[in-house]
This record gives C-alpha cells, structure tokens and sequence, in this order.
C-alpha cells in the first residue's frame, strides 16, 4: 500500500513529534484519526429524515447530488408521495418531474418505483438491515449501505467512501484505488473496525472543508506532518 512510502519520508511530525516513518499503517490511521476527532466531532449525515425509508429514499437521491439539493427536495417528494405505496404506484413521468431539480432524476426516480415495490412484496414495507441485502436494492450501492446502517443501526459493515473519503484516503497513502470499492477495501485493511463510522465521517468532513480538489489547505492542516501528500514547507 501507498501508505507504507511513508518510511522513506524524513519529516518530523510538529503536531505530537511523530515521525512519519515510525508509524504503521494501522497507528497512522489511530494517529490521524485522533487529530480529526478535534475538529470533527461524530455527528449523523446531514440528510434530513424522520424515519428509515425516508432516509432510503435520500440516500438513492444523493448520488451525484449534494445533501443541500436533496434536503431542498424532501419536503416535496414527500407531500406528494408520504409513503411507500404511493411512491410505488406513482406515474412515472410525474414523479420525474418532481425529481428535475436533481441529477439522474429519470433513472433515480425508476430505482425509487423499483425500491418501494421490493420493500412492499418482499419486507412487509420495512427496510433490511444487512449489507447483502440491502445491495440488492435497485439504487442502493455498499456506499449507500453503509451509510444507511452507520445511521440507523450504528454498525458498521462497510466504509462509507464519497467523492471527498476518496480524494483523502489517496492524497493521505491510504489507497492508491481510482474507483470507491477498491478504495473502500484498501481502508477496511488498515481501519480498525470500530472507527469505520467514525473515520469515514471525519475523512469526509475533512475532504469538504480543507483538503479541496482544488488548492487543498495544507499549511493550515492538522495532518499536513505525516501527509505524504501536503504542499506544506
């Protein structure tokens, strides 16, 4: 893994006097993880929901859309749509209409009708509470999964690996993985199993408020010591 170059790097660490080389992957991981704890306190997806299908449904719909769209949506997908039979039994071409303002919004909408037929006929309108099942859902990706299980049953079957977890996990030699399982699995290496929930959300925290794309704000960031990637002199 690339996190193992790390031994050939000669900067002392400045924020606890860590070398870089004298970290495992596993106690660079501890080590990076206790330092975001500071800043990122565990909190909840910011996905407005009032019960689990609700939190499916935002789930399905926040693949390449941000929680701000999502959020904005919600409320009127749900007046015309408050529960899974309507949403089932929905005309498509409207219920696309609803959905315009996001992206994928016709195949999102047919995931939707797919879903809520499933959960109807084949969980007694309930949501599973299994990785494996739950991946069966049209829509519902281990990303998806993993997220909805962390929030709803605090337990953790898979790492959640957005967009911003994989551009950290990347930039920090954690995975040199372009796709997310590849990098989901390559963190499930060297994370400890109880801060997959934990170490998602400070990672992703972390990719949307400091370590951008563009111009990542490394002089400023708590890591940029044992970052194999930091721009930081």
């Amino acid at each position: 893994m690339a996190v193992l170059t790390m031994n050939n790097d000669s900067k002392r660490g400045k924020q606890n006097d860590v070398a870089p080389h004298e970290l495992t992957a596993k106690s660079f991981v501890v080590e990076v993880s206790n330092r975001l704890k500071e800043i990122y306190p565990r909190k909840g997806t910011d996905l407005k929901y009032d019960s689990p299908i609700q939190l499916l449904i935002a789930s399905i719909l926040l693949t390449q859309s941000s929680e701000r769209e999502v959020n904005a949506l919600m409320p009127s997908l749900l007046s015309q749509y408050p529960d899974l039979a309507s949403l089932a039994n929905a005309q498509r071409g409207q219920l696309e209409y609803t959905l315009r303002s996001i992206g994928f919004y016709r195949q999102k909408a047919k995931y939707l009708q797919e879903t809520a037929r499933i959960l109807i006929d084949k969980y007694d309108s309930d949501v599973p509470s299994n990785m494996t099942e739950l991946t069966q859902l049209p829509g519902v990706a281990r990303k998806i999964a993993s997220l909805y299980l962390s929030e709803i049953h605090d337990r953790a079957e898979g790492i959640y690996v957005d967009t911003n977890v994989h551009r950290v996990a990347n930039r920090l030699g954690l995975s040199d993985g372009k796709s997310a399982t590849k990098v989901e699995q390559d963190l499930m290496k060297f994370v400890p199993k109880n801060l997959w929930i934990e170490f998602a959300q400070q990672m992703l925290s972390h990719g949307r408020r400091q370590c951008h794309i563009r111009r990542p704000s490394c002089r400023n960031c708590p890591l940029n010591d044992i970052c194999p990637s930091s721009e930081a002199k």
